[in-house]
């Protein structure tokens, strides 16, 4: 069960699709339901709010869901442009997701359509597409309260995030994402996988805000190393692949 990407999706996981053969039951490897979003932007809306795309944004939809059903055969639902809610109802038999959209967002709104049902079966590995909804239970729950309790969190930011560092491997340039909060003088090192400094670049003071820096490692024989991230007082390190 999966979400955060505004979609809706129902798929096979297929691990290598040209195995892919649900007839033989063969090829995937579990299966996935992707929940759409309530109300965060999905892919129409955030076309639509680039000025120079959003002449072209019926075309790039339509060209975006054509490509992702063309190329995975396994995916069984898709889609990019409505949102909604997944209802997951588990019983030792099977494991069900019912996809609902709703008309709007704008406003409260009761008017909501099936989009998809499908369940697995217990010890199975391929999606079936459900007749009907999962059935109400008779034992009910006691419904989530439509505010959470107020509480009070203390919460202290770091000097500084690495989101992410790619590609990895890398053949010649590496690139750093990272948040900084307090600015500060960044530099970066690298280190073979035996603790020797390899290479030492950057040292500027790092504004608030994203920064991303790359750095050039063509000079580095492929293996392993280490990049340290300075910020200050505060360091991290990220394991590094160099292949050519």
């Amino acid at each position: 069960m999966t979400g955060d990407i505004h979609t809706t999706h129902a798929l096979d996981i297929a691990f290598k699709e040209e195995e892919y053969n649900p007839s033989l039951s063969k090829g995937s490897i579990g299966v996935e339901f992707v929940t759409p979003s309530i109300s965060s932007s999905n892919f129409d809306e955030i076309i639509g709010n680039i000025s120079f795309l959003a002449p072209f944004k019926s075309v790039l939809l339509q060209s975006g869901v054509n490509t992702m059903r063309n190329n995975n055969p396994h995916m069984k639902a898709f889609d990019i442009t409505e949102h909604g809610y997944s209802l997951l109802d588990i019983v030792p038999e099977r494991a069900q997701t019912d996809a609902f959209h709703v008309d709007t967002v704008a406003f409260v709104s009761e008017i909501e359509k099936v989009f998809s049902s499908y369940y697995v079966n217990n010890n199975s590995k391929f999606l079936t597409q459900a007749t009907v909804i999962a059935g109400e239970k008779e034992k009910k729950d006691i419904a989530t309260p439509l505010l959470p309790l107020q509480t009070t969190v203390n919460v202290t930011e770091k000097p500084f995030i690495i989101h992410s560092a790619y590609p990895v491997p890398t053949s010649d340039i590496i690139y750093f994402t990272l948040s900084v909060n307090i600015p500060a003088f960044v530099s970066i090192e690298i280190y073979s996988a035996q603790g020797e400094k390899v290479k030492a670049e950057y040292s500027y003071k790092a504004n608030q805000g994203m920064e991303i820096i790359g750095l050039s490692v063509n000079d580095l024989p492929n293996g392993m190393y280490i990049a340290k991230v300075t910020h200050g007082l505060y360091s991290y390190n990220y394991s590094l692949l160099i292949q050519r």
